[in-house]
């Protein structure tokens, strides 16, 4: 089913981060240096969603990247009850994540039990994304495609407040119900809604 299919159907869109929303990652992003090839720094997906890069220094995504890390990451179960409940009930459900692989996570979630429409699990760095920009921005530029595309009612949950508060902005631009839910140590928070929403 294509994705304005879906969003047209009515009812909320609710739209879960990744990593350290659902899962709880351990895996880490190296910055190298270009000259030397050392390892700088190893970042945690929260700080590479501030981190801006040096002209001389490139990223190795790698463990992101590896299907046994993922496996073995520990599950945020308060958070991915929620999520899995939502899909039972035939809920519409996005995952945007700021990983480079949508597959990765969609099998990650079959494995699960959870089988969402293929092309509302997305990459944010995957080659092909259309957007550029900083974390907040691309998830900003996804959130609002979604609105573009019909879709009114809105949760947007995740562990970066710098996203959240990004995607706050939108309730600015356009006549939407939007929930921000904020994840911390597995717990969710809501912490603004606008237009009155009732979820």
């Amino acid at each position: 089913m294509p994705i304005h299919s879906l969003i047209k159907m009515g009812g909320i869109l609710y739209i879960f981060d990744f990593d350290n929303t659902i899962i709880q990652t351990t895996a880490r992003i190296k910055v190298i240096c270009s000259r030397s090839k050392n390892v700088i720094q190893a970042l945690t997906s929260e700080e590479f969603n501030t981190y801006i890069k040096e002209d001389d220094h490139f990223l190795d995504f790698k463990e992101f990247e590896c299907p046994e890390i993922l496996r073995n990451e520990m599950i945020h179960e308060k958070i991915f009850q929620s999520l899995k409940k939502k899909y039972d009930r035939g809920e519409k459900i996005a995952i945007v994540s700021a990983r480079g692989s949508s597959e990765l996570i969609h099998s990650f979630l079959l494995d699960a039990g959870i089988n969402l429409v293929r092309e509302m699990v997305i990459a944010i760095h995957e080659i092909g994304f259309p957007h550029q920009g900083s974390i907040k921005e691309r998830k900003r530029k996804v959130v609002e495609n979604f609105i573009k595309s019909g879709s009114t009612k809105i949760e947007f949950i995740d562990d970066s407040m710098d996203n959240l508060n990004e995607i706050s902005t939108l309730s600015d631009i356009y006549e939407i119900d939007l929930k921000i839910t904020h994840v911390k140590n597995g717990k969710p928070k809501i912490v603004r809604r606008f237009q009155g929403i009732k979820i």
